[in-house]
């Protein structure tokens, strides 16, 4: 497969999969832009979602928004139903985001993450799924290269479930009939946002990737490298100013005239 242009919106660590897979590819072993990917540093970020039949939080009148706390589970967040957006009237399924959590706290949710390599250590919890050939073969999987998130272990629902309770001040919550996770540090993320690095010149860093090999049509953009690190404006800023730069696009509305992250 042949491309007159090549635009990576990718984060550090995919790009650097992408350089090991291509090392003998002159666009990779460019050592300006192998310095530029190493200007940054990903920082961890973690979720686990709770699929439940009803929004119980209802009955604390809670109907949206986040709490937060100082216990490793750090926020959770309160999503609706179809039933109450005009969809399905009988469908009253929500979502608790239930562990949003970055930097250390990351770590205590990742050691008890669903293990295929030693599942009787660590067992998935399947809620309501019926055991079934499809997911055995999906649990023998590490997930590690797709987008998918994973079966949450029956321990990290029960520490979840357990913090939730105290956060709310409930004696007992109901059983999720589905629990997933996702682990941003995994490959091939390699973090949820990213931070410039010390004594790195980011100005001049970000319109360099943006078009990081001067006569290649390789072009970098996304939320790693830009002036709002951790947001997808930042990531919706590079892509922009990209596309402005290298293929002549006129500049959307509700990016200022006056905005330029490289320069």
């Amino acid at each position: 497969m042949f491309a007159k242009h090549l635009i990576l919106a990718m984060p550090k660590r995919s790009l650097e999969l992408l350089a090991v897979e291509n090392q003998q590819n002159f666009l990779f072993s460019n050592s300006t832009f192998q310095d530029n990917i190493q200007t940054v540093s990903p920082d961890p970020a973690y979720k686990l979602f709770l699929g439940y039949h009803h929004p119980w939080w209802h009955l604390l009148d809670i109907y949206g928004g986040t709490s937060a706390t100082d216990l490793p589970m750090q926020k959770c967040y309160y999503f609706g139903t179809e039933s109450a957006q005009g969809g399905d009237p009988n469908n009253h399924n929500s979502l608790l985001l239930s562990v949003f959590t970055d930097h250390i706290a990351a770590g205590f949710w990742r050691t008890m993450a669903y293990n295929p390599e030693e599942p009787e250590k660590r067992p998935a919890f399947r809620g309501e799924l019926d055991e079934t050939p499809e997911l055995r073969a999906f649990l023998k999987t590490d997930g590690c290269i797709t987008t998918d998130p994973l079966f949450a272990s029956q321990n990290m629902v029960r520490t979840a479930k357990q913090q939730i309770k105290a956060l709310h001040n409930l004696a007992d919550i109901p059983e999720p009939y589905t629990a997933l996770y996702i682990d941003w540090q995994k490959d091939p993320y390699g973090g949820g946002w990213h931070s410039w690095n010390p004594r790195c010149q980011p100005w001049e860093v970000m319109k360099q990737m943006r078009h990081p090999i001067h006569g290649a049509n390789l072009y970098v953009c996304g939320e790693a490298y830009s002036n709002m690190q951790g947001w997808v404006q930042g990531a919706l800023n590079s892509a922009e100013l990209m596309l402005e730069e290298n293929f002549n696009l006129s500049r959307p509305a509700w990016l200022p005239p006056c905005y330029d992250m490289g320069s």
